[in-house]
C-alpha cells in the first residue's frame, strides 16, 4: 500500500511540472507548423498527449525502482511510512564532489539523498482528488464534443450543385487527382 500511495504522489508530483512542459513544446511545434497540413498537427498532438500520460507514468516508475534498489543494497526493506528527519545537509552542497573535475554537482547530491519527501495524507489525498476531478471534466466535456460531433456529422446531407459549379467541382477533382469530396 506504502508504494502504490507513493507512487501516485510521485506520478501527480511529476505530471504537474511534466504535462506543461509536453503541453508548451506541443503548442510551440503546432505554431512552427501553423500552415502545413492539419494532419501534422495532428499528429503533434495526439503524441504530445501520450507523453502527457505515459512520462509522469515512466519517471515515477523509475523513482520507485531507485527506492527499491537503494533499500535492497542497505540490507534493509523499502522504507514503509516511518517518518524521519532528514540528514544533515553537507558543509557545503557547492564543494567539489570525487570525480566531478571542476564542476558544480549539486543534481548529484539531490541524486544521492537518501531521506523520502514526506507529505501529510490530506495533501496527497487532496492531491489525487483535484487530479481526478480535473481528469473528469477534461472527459466530460470530450464526450460533449464527440457527441456534438456525431449530431453535426448525421444532420449533414448532400446539396444538389448548379450546373456551371458542377463541372467546375469536376474539373478541379481531375487536376488534383481527388474522388469524391
Amino acid at each position: 500500500m506504502e508504494t502504490l500511495s507513493r507512487l501516485v504522489l510521485t506520478f501527480l508530483l511529476n505530471a504537474l511540472w511534466q504535462v506543461p512542459l509536453v503541453a508548451g513544446v506541443a503548442a510551440l511545434g503546432a505554431w512552427i507548423l501553423r500552415h502545413g497540413p492539419a494532419r501534422y498537427r495532428h499528429a503533434l498532438w495526439v503524441m504530445a498527449l501520450s507523453l502527457a500520460v505515459f512520462l509522469p507514468l515512466w519517471t515515477s516508475r523509475n523513482a520507485i525502482q531507485r527506492n527499491h534498489r537503494a533499500a535492497a543494497q542497505a540490507g534493509g526493506a523499502p522504507p514503509q511510512g516511518s517518518v524521519t528527519s532528514p540528514p544533515p545537509p553537507p558543509a557545503s552542497i557547492m564543494s567539489l564532489q570525487p570525480g566531478a573535475p571542476g564542476g558544480w554537482r549539486f543534481a548529484d547530491y539531490l541524486s544521492r539523498r537518501d531521506w523520502p519527501i514526506e507529505f501529510s495524507p490530506w495533501l496527497a489525498y487532496g492531491a489525487l482528488t483535484c487530479y481526478l476531478l480535473s481528469v473528469l471534466f477534461g472527459g466530460v466535456r470530450l464526450y460533449r464534443a464527440w457527441r456534438r460531433t456525431n449530431e453535426l456529422r448525421r444532420s449533414a446531407h448532400v446539396l444538389p450543385l448548379r450546373q456551371w459549379m458542377a463541372s467546375s467541382v469536376w474539373r478541379c477533382q481531375l487536376a488534383l487527382g481527388l474522388g469524391q469530396v
